[in-house]
C-alpha cells in the first residue's frame, strides 16, 4: 500500500449517515484543514441537493446498452441536465472502440429534474462476464 492512499484512507472512509444533506464532508474538512489547492477542493466537495439513484445497463452482446447509455447523455444534455457523451466517449480503451465492444465498465452520471443518477454501462459478451458482475457489484 502506498504511503499517499495510507494518508488518504482514514478520509475516504465513511458512511452513509455522514453524506446526507446536514452533515459535514470528511474529506473536504480534511484538505481544507491541510491547505489543499482549490484543484483538489473543487473535487472533493459534491452537493447532495437531489436524491442519489444507482442504475446500470445490462444485457447480451450487441443489444443497444453503451448506445442507450448514450442516447439518455444526449437527451438530459439537451435539457442542460447532463454533459453529452457520445458511444466512442463511453467505449474509452482503444481495444474497446477497435472491437466495437464494452469490455471494462463505464460510470457516467446525469441529472433529471427530481434526482441524480449514477450509471453503471456494463460488458455483455460472455468473455468479459466478470466486469460486468463487478459493475453490478458498483451498481449496489
Amino acid at each position: 500500500m502506498s504511503a499517499t492512499f495510507k494518508a488518504i484512507s482514514p478520509f475516504l472512509r465513511t458512511t452513509r449517515a455522514s453524506l446526507r444533506t446536514g452533515y459535514a464532508n470528511p474529506l473536504a474538512a480534511a484538505f481544507k484543514k491541510q491547505g489543499a489547492s482549490p484543484f483538489f477542493r473543487t473535487y472533493a466537495v459534491y452537493a447532495r441537493d437531489k436524491p442519489h439513484v444507482n442504475i446500470g445497463t445490462i444485457g447480451h452482446v450487441d443489444h443497444g446498452k453503451t448506445t442507450l447509455s448514450a442516447a439518455i447523455t444526449k437527451r438530459q444534455a439537451e435539457k442542460g441536465l447532463a454533459n453529452f457523451l457520445e458511444y466512442g466517449a463511453i467505449d474509452k480503451a482503444p481495444e474497446e472502440r477497435k472491437r466495437g465492444i464494452t469490455i471494462s465498465t463505464a460510470h457516467i452520471e446525469y441529472s433529471t429534474e427530481n434526482r441524480h443518477y449514477s450509471h453503471v454501462d456494463c460488458p455483455g459478451h460472455a468473455d468479459y462476464i466478470k466486469n460486468m458482475i463487478t459493475g453490478a457489484a458498483n451498481m449496489d
